[in-house]
């Protein structure tokens, strides 16, 4: 039989390992665990922020792959407007249109803002009033139709002369060598300097 001083002996012997091993937790395993829970915390923020460096560098990609379209369809672009100085150079091919076709033609071209931020578009008013027979009149529509310029074009409005033809209904579609007035109205772009 185990006497009391081997109880004691026991006892004393399982006290210590248990205070050892609570030791032990306390004093080395708790604070690796923590050691290892910032790491773990810190790989994670670590993985966010890359994650984050990464899509604004996708970003970024698809900014510079923008701007070089941008950049390559700008001539392009930026003959599709009226440049300031060079509003004579735009009149000047609305009139070409009229050539070798029998059109008088009158156009009026509102002025731009000179007091608008500069670099900033406007868009200015335009009326094109063509007087002729309506094929003359068509392929000059269709000739304009063709011009480099975005001439955004609002309404368009035929009229016949009913004094210079024989009675007709006024619905009626007009004849091909019929006198008609074509009216234009719309606008184009104009960039100051």
């Amino acid at each position: 039989m185990i006497n009391a001083s081997n109880k004691t002996i026991v006892l004393a012997t399982i006290l210590i390992l248990i205070v050892c091993t609570a030791g032990i937790s306390l004093f080395i395993i708790y604070p690796k665990i923590v050691t290892i829970k910032m790491i773990s915390d810190d790989v994670q923020n670590q993985k966010q922020e890359l994650e984050e460096k990464y899509q604004r560098g996708q970003s970024l990609r698809a900014i510079y792959a923008n701007i070089a379209t941008v950049k390559q369809n700008r001539d392009r672009l930026n003959a599709t407007v009226i440049e300031q100085d060079n509003e004579l150079e735009f009149i000047t091919a609305l009139e070409k249109t009229t050539e070798g076709l029998a059109v008088n033609q009158n156009i009026v071209l509102s002025p731009p803002n000179l007091k608008a931020p500069t670099n900033k578009l406007q868009l200015l008013a335009i009326t094109v009033t063509l007087d002729g027979g309506f094929i003359d009149i068509l392929k000059t529509v269709e000739r304009i139709e063709q011009l480099p310029y975005y001439l955004i074009v609002e309404k368009l409005d035929f009229s016949s002369d009913q004094t210079i033809n024989s009675p007709s209904a006024p619905d009626q579609t007009p004849l091909p060598n019929q006198r008609v007035r074509a009216v234009l109205k719309g606008k184009i772009y104009w960039m100051p300097h």
